[in-house]
Parts: C-alpha cells; sequence; structure tokens
C-alpha cells in the first residue's frame, strides 16, 4: 500500500470506528508502517479519529523522528515496540489501531 493510499484508509478507519460509537473524541491512535522501512504514519496527538484529514497524519521516519504533519501522537512509542514484537510472528504487520473504547475502559474499573 502506498503513502496516500494508507492515509485515506487510516481516515476511513478513524471515521468508521468514531461513527459505530467505538472511540470518542481523542481516545485512541492509528498509525501504519510504510513499506520497505520508509518510516510510519500516525495520527495526530489529541486528534478526533472521526475528523482525521489525510494531510494532517504524522509522518515519521524509520527511528520515529517525525518529518511533517501535525504533531504525532505520542503513542508512536508504544506503536513502534508492537511493530518490533509482532514481527516475531508475522512479519507483514503494517497497522496498529489502539483505543479506549468506552466500553472496554468501562468494564477494565
Amino acid at each position: 500500500m502506498n503513502e496516500a493510499r494508507a492515509r485515506e484508509e487510516i481516515c476511513r478507519i478513524g471515521a468508521s470506528l468514531f461513527q459505530r460509537g467505538y472511540v470518542h473524541a481523542s481516545a485512541g491512535n492509528i498509525s501504519v508502517r510504510l513499506p520497505g522501512g520508509a518510516g510510519f504514519l500516525i495520527t495526530p496527538t489529541d486528534a478526533c479519529l472521526g475528523f482525521l484529514a489525510p494531510a494532517r497524519l504524522a509522518r515519521l521516519d524509520a527511528q520515529g523522528r517525525q518529518l511533517h504533519g501535525d504533531r504525532a501522537s505520542k503513542t508512536i512509542a508504544l506503536h513502534t515496540r508492537i511493530y518490533a514484537a509482532a514481527r516475531a510472528y508475522e512479519a507483514n504487520i503494517a497497522c496498529v489501531i489502539h483505543t479506549h473504547s468506552t466500553d472496554c475502559v468501562a468494564l477494565s474499573l
């Protein structure tokens, strides 16, 4: 998947999660690992998943340094660790969706 398509998909999935009530406000982040070690895209810090804009997604290099876009979510450290751990089981893992859905948070309390 190329970067433009990944940007569109992040926004589409974010809107779907929001519209179905699985997330609210800025309760979660979505990232995509770009092919060939080209880095990552991640939702901006404090962005509402229901109202993402492809051009505003944060673009980071392979080391997690921001290249452009709105300020990257601070959870990029969590996402990069998930990608690294997942490679031991499936080398093609390319997306992390991390949310704080209302029902899961309520259940954990």
